[in-house]
């Protein structure tokens, strides 16, 4: 891979910078934006040359945490194609719609899988593009993907059990928000030895409710 291009969206610029001094030499194609009075959206790469992305590998940098970080990022990452880029590596730290993976209610929407979909019509160049997502809330969701996308999870686990030991907190106990999650949580405390807690929820009617606690909280830090 030659020294790539990096961007984002203008949501995740601080994290495109991380990556960009990852790579030291790699350079920051900056994005123009603007939006029109009736509302309607303009990109334009900062550029000087039209040939300047021909060949080039670019990694795309974006959290789609709503339908405006997503909508950008189909829409400029379509324009790094057709500029000529060689690959484009897509960095999603946050993949929205993660959770809506299956129609539970007549009529929903499946947006994880439309989501999906939108990613994996950016075409694009000489080799396929691929779409880095960071610890899921189903692990499924790759292959979700359609076409000749490439798709793969990462895990932060060792990221975190380093900054949790940092924290110093002694004994404690890993929670989760929810049930959904209660093999990861599990992974957690393994490593540290720690008991677990979750949060027994339920959605009635659009609302969130709790309805109990599994495990003992009461006096003790928690690493959620």
């Amino acid at each position: 891979m030659n020294i790539p291009l990096v961007l984002s969206t203008e949501a995740s610029g601080y994290f495109a910078e991380r990556i960009s001094d990852w790579f030291k030499a790699a350079r920051i194609v900056p994005v123009e934006r603007k939006i029109f009075d009736g509302g309607e959206r303009y990109y334009r790469l900062g550029i000087d040359e039209r040939d300047e992305l021909i060949g080039r590998d670019a990694v795309f940098v974006a959290s789609t945490h709503g339908d405006e970080q997503l909508n950008e990022l189909c829409r400029v990452g379509e324009t790094v194609s057709r500029a000529g880029a060689r690959r484009i590596i897509f960095a999603i730290p946050f993949l929205g719609y993660s959770t809506m993976e299956r129609a539970v209610m007549p009529g929903e929407a499946v947006m994880a899988k439309i989501a999906a979909r939108q990613l994996s019509q950016i075409p694009s160049g000489d080799m396929r593009n691929c779409f880095l997502v960071l610890d899921l809330h189903t692990a499924g969701l790759v292959h979700y993907f359609e076409g000749d996308a490439l798709a793969h999870e990462l895990y932060a686990e060792d990221v975190l059990v380093d900054a949790i030991r940092e924290l110093g907190l002694g004994s404690f106990v890993m929670a989760s928000a929810d049930l959904g999650r209660a093999h990861r949580v599990q992974a957690f405390a393994k490593r540290f030895g720690a008991e677990v807690a979750f949060i027994d929820k339920r959605r009635v009617v659009g609302e969130t409710h709790v309805f109990n606690v599994i495990g003992d909280v009461n006096g003790r830090a928690v690493v959620i």
